[in-house]
């Protein structure tokens, strides 16, 4: 069962106030701004992740992870995407072609 406003009804519509118009628009210019504090917080912690897979290879990337809340496998990537170099450098076991 639906219902809706009978279309023969004197039914006011809603004006927001000015009060309200300015908090709803404050909240979204807040939102924004908050966003742009966490994505610039996330690239300075990816650039530190990164510095600091060059400067101790002897950490692996599941230690960083672990420690980081990340998975390795985002660890890799962040590192890729930043111009570390892969830890292993074979390439995998491929299956020999039948005959």
């Amino acid at each position: 069962m639906t219902t809706s406003i009978c279309e023969t009804a004197d039914v006011a519509t809603f004006e927001p106030s000015e009060q309200l118009k300015a908090a709803v628009d404050h909240l979204a210019a807040e939102k924004r701004r908050a966003r742009a504090i966490v994505a610039a917080a996330t690239q300075a912690l990816y650039q530190a992740m990164a510095a600091e897979m060059i400067d101790r290879p002897e950490v692996g990337t599941t230690e960083l992870a672990n420690y980081l809340g990340y998975t390795p496998r985002h660890v890799r990537r962040v590192g890729a995407e930043r111009g570390v170099p892969a830890k292993v450098d074979v390439e995998p076991p491929r299956r020999k072609a039948a005959d």
